[in-house]
């Protein structure tokens, strides 16, 4: 029904009479999907790292000649394609729970998003970016992830959810959600066993992480953590000239600084080891979908000039398989007060 509370629509009543929740249905299928792609896109780039540098043209990591008109980024490799295909042959060889009614899946590097004939009742949205951080997979092996999210709607009626979601790192940490709470993980990618689609790597299952007020530090460690930051500007030769011009204090001031994407700087945000993220530009909800498990956790999101930024509103008012819209502003994301006043006095 329109109107209906997100928790109602979060429920599903079954026939015996229990209650399950979709987030906490889907949320170990959206992790088994983005470990499983991270394992044959690292085996990939392991493979095309050891390679012949002679000639690259037959190598994955080559720039893809043409895109489909919806991607808004550079253009994509080869990788991007050939994960994109492995991860829809992982999901395909999963045992889909019917709960989640019926399935879609959105590529978000290399795929136009279809919606298909979906039919009245549940539709969830199975959307994937297989290698978020191209350019530094391209240069350096190393450095991306692999995100999977999922969004679903209780009937015709009834708004899109975003639901779950999980990034994997290139290390193996990764981090997953549900509407209420973030888990972390570690990912066993072993080079020795070539992936296949029906092989998921061992996921260890590390704990659900406490919010941020709930963690003790000390003095100096909470110190240490709000002067560390990262900026999600390293791709793009104009973005890094608008840090360096916008914020140029920051960058040198800072006691520790990284350039890195953005989802696979999320693992460390979520789990405390940076205090602040910065992006100076406008950016698509998948590329910056670390700020869902990020505030779940009570971090707190702010324009860049410190107006305050409703993640889960902009989320929920953009979700479903629509095209993929630079709807995020550029924002700061932090933990601590210390963290705002050191990039309010950039």
């Amino acid at each position: 029904m329109v109107g209906e509370s997100p928790a109602s629509d979060v429920l599903v009543q079954t026939f015996g009479g229990g209650a399950y929740r979709i987030d906490d249905i889907a949320r170990p299928l959206a992790l088994t999907y983005a470990a499983a792609t991270m394992h044959f896109v690292k085996h990939q780039s392991i493979l095309a790292a050891f390679g012949s540098h002679d000639d690259f043209s037959e190598s994955p990591l080559r720039r893809q000649p043409a895109v489909w008109q919806g991607h808004l980024g550079a253009p994509p490799l080869v990788l991007d394609t050939e994960a994109q295909r492995y991860f829809e042959d992982v999901v395909a060889q999963r045992e889909w729970d019917p709960l989640l009614g019926t399935r879609l899946i959105i590529g978000e590097e290399v795929a136009a998003p279809d919606a298909g004939e979906v039919g009245d009742g549940r539709v969830t949205l199975v959307r994937c970016d297989p290698v978020d951080g191209t350019q530094i997979l391209s240069h350096s092996g190393d450095g991306f992830s692999t995100v999977v999210t999922m969004e679903s709607r209780k009937n015709a009626h009834s708004p899109w959810r975003h639901y779950c979601g999980a990034i994997v790192r290139s290390d193996g940490c990764a981090i997953s959600w549900t509407r209420s709470a973030v888990y972390t993980h570690f990912i066993v990618l072993d080079p020795r066993h070539r992936p296949t689609p029906d092989h998921v790597p061992d996921v260890l299952d590390l704990g659900m992480l406490p919010p941020f007020a709930n963690r003790v530090l000390s003095e100096q460690r909470r110190l240490d953590v709000a002067g560390a930051g990262a900026c999600v500007a390293a791709a793009s030769p104009l973005r890094r000239a608008a840090v360096v011009r916008e914020f140029g204090q920051l960058v040198t001031g800072a006691p520790y600084f990284d350039l890195r994407a953005g989802t696979p700087a999320g693992w460390a945000l979520c789990t405390g080891l940076l205090g602040w993220l910065l992006e100076p530009s406008q950016t698509t909800i998948h590329d910056s979908i670390h700020l869902f498990p990020f505030t779940l956790l009570g971090g707190r999101v702010f324009t860049t000039r410190f107006e305050r930024v409703d993640v889960r509103q902009l989320f929920e008012d953009h979700a479903g398989p629509g095209a993929p819209e630079k709807i995020i502003p550029p924002y700061v994301a932090c933990v601590f007060d210390e963290s705002v006043d050191l990039i309010r006095d950039r």
